[in-house]
This record gives structure tokens, C-alpha cells and sequence, in this order.
């Protein structure tokens, strides 16, 4: 995220607990007592404030001591085989050297090992020693439209990402590296064929352009139209529906006027055509967002909460980075907490984490808050101070009405067998109570039947 991408390291320990942990539940959850952890592997410690480097092995071989190096805010999917695939991200190469990765890996969670399936385990020479994320290996786009074995999205993180009806993995946008190894918020499509080990390009552009992003094209809301794309972005919310379509929120990035800000905007995507279609949203960013220096240096759209469980079709819930997202069994998708502005008075843009709750019906359009704190309520102040929510917390493995987990961004979120919703960790700019903010380290469920 990057606002403060770097104001809590070390991030990338944090990401490597959330990947084999997450890998834990999924995989060797048939070994294991009920809400017990296993550590299915990678190291307990890091050397430095990075991580620790990649175990590569040979291409395409798999091998028990594989392992990606230590990273956060990669791509990730699951296979129809119930293999876990993984993407770039922003760590540490096999020489311990700082960037944006773009290595493709697979895990089995059967055998529990990995496989590096492609693209380079190290970063350019000139990246020997750094410390900054704009080093990485670029993009090899080809054709658009076709697939072919050397094409590779470049190094990147926080890209949205989804798997399709037919297996395929999806990929957009994130920070990273273009064709030219320029570095910013990218707005490329891509298709991945497992079965092949091949991407496809499949729409947007090849470059970031001179303002380190592209601008969105909206044309008509709700119309379909091959011109239409995304503004390049990172850290964008996404789900599948009901129907296999993926959708796209937020995020920060480039709006159709080519500023830079924290989106609202809500996109849908027919993997069949690869044809984006603006769902909803603002298309341009608040005036004061076109200025060369808002207040505090970031804006964005607030949020229209409406009544609770009232559907409307006004509502929205704004500017949003990094929330925690779900696909219940009806198709119905969820939002909960992420990065957000609180109002847009004049040039106050003040960000929050939020703990609000959000269920979006891809059928009608139409957004419904169920939960959580109206920011709202923190009242507007001319000062950049957070306005964050410490939650309830209950009783241990106790439902209740009253029960909220404390706001957050970036945590780990999936949906269990029964459709019940699960939250894990996140990070906190400012918690309450504790100076500076921190990373959480707690676990929720959400029953969606019973809204608690």
C-alpha cells in the first residue's frame, strides 16, 4: 500500500507467517484439531529487515527445500487441483537483493512442496544492494491476445487477481515494472493457462506513461465497450460472482482525468471476452485531488453508508485500500475495513482504518452496509490525526450482535466450507491506545446467515 508501505517493517515476515499459515488451514486442515495452527514450513526467523532470500532449485522441478524468498503483497490462486500458486510481491530475491518480484511459483499442498514455474530467481545487476522497491526485471508483454511461453507480467505488488470457471488465472495492474522497466501503477490484463505455463496479454497498456499511470477509460456506466479499462492502480479490492464474472473496487491510482488518488470506482470484467465494463463509481477523483498538494497529500471519495442492512442504491463505501473481501454461496460479495478517506471538505482528506462491513449484490448494483462504525461519527477536524476503531471483541469463539473486529487494512481474508466468512491479522496506522500503530494478530469469523 503505498501510503506507508514502509512505515512498519518488517512486513515481510508478517506476509510469510500469513502464506504457509493460510496454506496450514487449507491444506493439512484434515490433520489438525479444530482452530489449531500448523506450521507447514519456511523459517521462523529473518536475517534482516527484508527477509530471507529465495530457494529457487531448478525451473519446473519440485523440491523440499524450495521456497520463495521472504515477500508481501504477492498474487496468489488456487488450481483446480487445489495447488496454490503465487506471484511476484514485493521481497527478496535468491541473492538477498530488495525489489519487485515477478517469479511464478506453485505449492502442493499435498506433498508440501514448492516449484518455481518461471521468470527470473534474481534481480537485474543494478539492483545488487538496494533498498527500494523500483528494481525488479520488466515486463514481456508479446501479442495482445496471444499466449506464448517467454511472455511474463513484470516485477509487482499489490495487482489484483482472480481464478476463472475454466481454471485460468487472472491478473491486473499493481506497482511495478512495464515493458521498459519504468516503474508505477500499471493497468495491464493478463491471462495465465496453468495447464500450459503461459500468459497472455490481454488488454491495457504495456507502459506506465509519463505520469507513472495510466488514466482510466469509463465510457458509458454499465455499458459494455472494448475501449473501456481500468486506471492503472494498486491494491484494489476483487471477487468472482455467481456467474464467474470478476469484479475490480478502488484501489489507488490514476482516474479518467489522469490524477493520482484513492478510488471509488467498481468494475466488471467478462473473462469470456476480456471486456471491462464501470459498474459504478466516480469516474474523476474530488476537485482538490487535481491540485499539486492536497492538505495531508492524499484524497479520495468518502463513503454513503445510508441506513443498516438498508439497501439503497446511493450507497457506497468510498475510497477504499487493501479491505479484506469474500464471495458468499449466493454470489453476493463482501467487503470489511481497509484504508479510506473519512470526508472531502475543502482540502481535508484524512485517512482511516475502517472496520466497517459491506455486502454488494452483483445483481442489482447495489451496496449495503451491515455493519461496523460510520466514520462519519468521528466528526471533521482540520488535522491529519486517524480516527481508527479499537472494536469489540467478546467473548472467545462466542457469536454476538455486538462483536467487530478493530479496523484494519491488508489482512488475509477467505471463505470456509460452511460460507463463513474468516479474517486474519492486517495492519493498523494508528491503533488506539498504542502510539504509531501496529500489525494485529488476531482471527474472526463472520457468519453471514446471522450477521454475526
Amino acid at each position: 500500500m503505498r501510503m506507508r508501505k514502509h512505515l512498519l517493517l518488517p512486513s515481510s515476515l508478517f506476509t510469510c507467517f500469513l502464506v504457509f499459515a493460510v496454506i496450514a488451514v487449507s491444506g493439512r486442515a484434515q490433520t489438525t484439531a479444530s482452530n489449531e495452527w500448523t506450521w507447514i514450513g519456511g523459517s521462523s526467523t529473518t536475517p534482516n529487515s527484508f527477509g530471507q532470500p529465495g530457494v529457487y532449485g531448478t525451473l519446473g522441478t519440485p523440491a523440499v527445500a524450495n521456497i520463495p524468498g521472504g515477500r508481501d503483497s504477492a498474487a496468489t490462486w488456487t488450481d483446480s487441483s487445489g495447488n496454490f500458486w503465487l506471484l511476484g510481491g514485493e521481497g527478496v530475491d535468491a541473492n538477498g537483493n530488495f525489489g519487485e518480484l515477478n517469479d511464478l511459483w506453485e505449492f502442493n499442498s499435498s506433498t508440501n512442496e514448492w516449484t518455481w514455474m518461471g521468470r527470473s530467481s534474481t534481480f537485474p545487476p543494478s539492483c545488487e544492494g538496494s533498498t527500494t522497491t523500483v528494481c525488479g526485471q520488466p515486463g514481456v508483454y508479446g501479442t495482445q491476445g496471444v499466449p506464448d511461453a517467454p511472455n511474463i507480467p513484470g516485477g509487482r505488488w499489490g495487482a489484483s487477481h482472480w481464478t476463472d470457471s475454466s481454471g485460468n488465472f487472472w491478473l491486473f495492474g499493481g506497482k511495478g515494472l512495464d515493458a521498459a522497466q519504468n516503474d508505477g501503477d500499471l493497468d495491464d490484463l493478463w491471462k495465465f493457462d496453468p495447464s500450459a505455463n503461459e500468459w497472455t496479454w490481454m488488454g491495457g497498456s504495456n507502459t506506465v506513461g509519463s505520469n507513472g499511470g495510466q488514466p482510466g477509460v469509463y465510457g458509458t456506466l454499465e455499458i459494455s465497450a472494448g475501449t473501456s479499462v481500468p486506471g492503472g492502480r494498486d491494491s484494489a479490492a476483487s471477487w468472482i460472482d455467481g456467474n464467474g464474472n470478476l469484479w475490480l473496487y478502488g484501489g489507488a491510482g490514476y482516474d479518467s482525468q489522469g490524477n493520482y488518488g484513492q478510488l471509488d470506482d467498481l468494475w466488471q470484467l467478462n473473462p469470456s471476452t476480456a471486456k471491462w465494463v464501470w459498474e459504478g463509481g466516480n469516474s474523476t477523483l474530488p476537485a482538490p485531488c487535481a491540485s499539486s498538494s492536497p492538505a495531508n497529500g492524499v484524497c479520495g471519495w468518502p463513503a454513503i453508508y445510508g441506513d443498516l442492512g438498508v439497501t439503497a442504491q446511493g450507497n457506497n463505501p468510498g475510497s477504499r485500500i487493501s479491505p479484506s473481501t469474500w464471495t458468499d454461496s449466493k454470489g453476493n460479495i463482501w467487503l470489511f475495513g481497509g484504508l479510506s478517506n473519512i470526508f472531502s471538505s475543502g482540502f481535508d482528506f484524512p485517512l482511516v482504518d475502517q472496520y466497517d462491513l459491506w455486502e454488494f449484490n452483483p445483481s442489482t448494483n447495489n451496496w449495503t452496509w451491515m455493519g461496523g462504525n460510520n466514520p462519519l461519527t468521528c466528526g471533521q477536524s482540520n488535522s491529519e490525526g486517524e480516527c481508527n476503531q479499537g472494536g469489540v471483541t467478546g467473548i472467545l469463539e462466542t457469536p454476538a450482535i455486538s462483536n467487530i473486529p478493530a479496523s484494519r487494512a491488508d489482512a488475509s481474508s477467505w471463505i470456509d466450507g460452511s460460507g463463513n466468512l474468516w479474517v486474519y491479522g492486517g495492519s493498523e496506522s494508528e491503533t488506539p491506545g498504542v502510539s504509531g500503530g501496529g500489525f494485529c494478530g488476531d482471527i474472526w469469523e463472520f457468519n453471514p446467515s446471522v450477521n454475526e
